[in-house]
């Protein structure tokens, strides 16, 4: 109904505002801004996540590397979270085909670098430059 009624809900919505409304104008054009550039900053994570995964996943020879990067890739919409749901599945993969070896604990240690990079210095380097804050804020 939003997608389909959008002047119709925008009209009935600016009715209640008062008719000077510059500064919410000035602050909802802010607001789209900032959105737009966390979603795109998002988006270029989820690509370097993936792409980054697929290279460490495929050196190491572990099955399914495509769709296992792409679940990293979006698994970093969901912090925490979602880093921590995909290490299932890319455990029990790394452990049906190689046990409990050396291969598998190399697997494991590059996953969790590359979750610690992606937490500690590429989400604050994307986001400092998409929102204008400093990656400490970040």
């Amino acid at each position: 109904f939003f997608l389909k009624d959008r002047q119709q809900i925008s009209d009935w919505i600016k009715s209640y505002l008062p008719r000077e409304r510059g500064l919410i104008t000035q602050v909802s054009q802010e607001m789209n801004l900032q959105i737009a550039n966390y979603i795109r900053g998002k988006v270029i994570e989820i690509l370097i996540c993936a792409v980054v995964s697929y290279a460490v996943f495929a050196a190491l020879g572990l099955n399914y590397a495509a769709l296992m990067a792409m679940l990293v890739g979006v698994s970093v919409v969901v912090p925490y979270i979602g880093a921590t749901v995909v290490t299932i599945p890319i455990a029990l993969i790394g452990i049906f085909q190689w046990g409990l070896g050396d291969q598998f604990f190399y697997l494991m240690v590059a996953y969790a670098i590359i979750q610690t990079l992606d937490g500690n210095v590429l989400v604050p380097l994307l986001f400092s430059e998409a929102v204008n804050l400093h990656p400490v804020a970040i």
